[in-house]
């Protein structure tokens, strides 16, 4: 009787016992669910703070200066390309000592316009390798903020002289965009991030304008060089000639390099690689001014002058070979006729004897 009752005893205690663990595993289990979703919402509100801050993202934001008494504002934008490299640190020191707001990261330097220039909400965007854009100010405050810092600058007296691209804008509420050829300007707090943006693609307009010009004159040289070099073809001083073809080829490998690599015409800024918005309005500034087109047409230009002066010198080389090939003979032939002549002088030598 007093081994049946221990038995069932210990069968209550083993069913507590077990009982006590389940509920034990299904506090912890549910202590982890709920540690795992509390990790859950924590990773994705700091996800969603990410995306947000990414998203509001500026290249920085300047108050437009505002004062009645100074000139209104023109409805356009214009691009200059000053064909030097601009110090922008002493550029920037020097607008803002007479009052101006800048705003200064490499490659770019942006100043707001002020009293100084009796001109109102307009700004002018400098580049160090040598562009300067200016927003909506007048012809005759243009020429007054470039040649405030004329001794940093060294520019011509009349600024028409360098190339530029101009456009028209018009100021909106809403989000910058492009329409027609006319840029849209928006008037909140990204109006200085997009103008930033927008000024990076009439960079690469201005730059190409130039660089066509130079290709161009270039190209013409070098069409004239090749029909020089046809009538001097049969020449005797070969060697020269296919000096002056290399020399030649070296230029166009040059210019194609600058066209290519070195003006970054087509990349993406760095500035605006973490801007896709900005990335558009910088795209489409380069579709305005068809400037991957007219790059892809400057290479064709390039390959098919470099092919013509290839095959001119294959022609001089081959020339080249040729008369080596008849010296060769020459000489093979005189050493043929003195070993006869010796020969000759041998056997009659014999003969005597």
């Amino acid at each position: 009787m007093l081994s049946c009752k221990l038995i069932l005893y210990g069968k209550r205690s083993l069913k507590h016992l077990r009982s006590a663990t389940d509920f034990k595993s299904y506090r912890s289990a549910s202590n982890s669910s709920s540690s795992s979703g509390n990790k859950e919402k924590m990773s994705n509100k700091i996800y969603t703070q990410k995306r947000i801050i990414k998203r509001d993202r500026l290249l920085g934001s300047i108050k437009p200066f505002i004062n009645e008494k100074c000139d209104t504002p023109e409805s356009n934008v214009i691009a200059y390309y000053l064909c030097k490299l601009l110090n922008l640190q002493i550029l920037k020191n020097a607008y803002e000592n007479i009052g101006c707001k800048v705003l200064y990261k490499e490659p770019y330097l942006y100043v707001e316009s002020c009293e100084y220039f009796n001109q109102q909400d307009s700004s002018g965007v400098f580049f160090k390798n040598g562009c300067v854009v200016i927003w909506n100010m007048k012809k005759n405050n243009i020429t007054k903020f470039l040649h405030f810092c004329k001794s940093h600058i060294n520019i011509n007296e009349t600024i028409e002289t360098y190339d530029f691209e101009e456009l028209e804008v018009q100021n909106v509420n809403n989000k910058s965009y492009v329409n027609n050829s006319i840029i849209y300007l928006s008037s909140n707090n990204y109006r200085t991030t997009d103008k930033i943006s927008f000024s990076f693609g009439l960079l690469s307009a201005v730059r190409l304008n130039n660089l066509e010009k130079k290709i161009e004159n270039k190209l013409l040289l070098e069409n004239n060089n090749i029909e020089i070099l046809k009538k001097k073809i049969k020449s005797t001083n070969l060697d020269l000639l296919s000096k002056q073809l290399f020399t030649s080829k070296i230029t166009l490998h040059n210019l194609r390099y600058e066209l290519n690599i070195e003006q970054d015409i087509l990349d993406v800024p760095e500035a605006l690689w973490e801007l896709e918005y900005q990335k558009k309005l910088f795209l489409n500034i380069l579709n305005i001014f068809d400037i991957k087109q007219r790059v892809d047409l400057l290479n064709h230009r390039l390959t098919w002058t470099f092919d013509y002066l290839n095959s001119f010198l294959d022609y001089v080389n081959q020339k080249h070979s040729s008369r080596l090939e008849r010296i060769i003979i020459i000489i093979i032939g005189l050493e043929l006729m003195l070993g006869v002549m010796q020969m000759i002088n041998t056997v009659g030598f014999v003969s005597l004897q």
